[in-house]
């Protein structure tokens, strides 16, 4: 994400990378909203994204392996970002 010309961009990619950070970081939190909340809309807000243009998650069904070391949730999250 990047400011152009006093106007934000936003390219989201869901990579493995920020599902396992995401995998973590909810191990900590009792729900995805606060999860989201309490550490991504202020860094979204930081780089410039408007708070209104933040409308809140999608939470979703996951089937992550047993064995995974780093993503044992049953949900998962998608943030919902829309341009003003």
């Amino acid at each position: 994400m990047h400011k152009t010309s006093g106007r934000w961009l936003l390219g989201l990619a869901l990579s493995l990378l920020t599902a396992v950070l995401w995998g973590v970081l909810k191990n900590d939190y009792n729900s995805w909203e606060e999860l989201f909340n309490q550490t991504q809309v202020p860094l979204l807000v930081e780089a410039g994204v408007p708070e209104d243009d933040i409308r809140g998650l999608i939470i979703f069904k996951v089937y992550p392996p047993k064995n995974c070391a780093y993503f044992q949730h049953n949900t998962a999250m998608i943030p919902i970002i829309i341009k003003g």
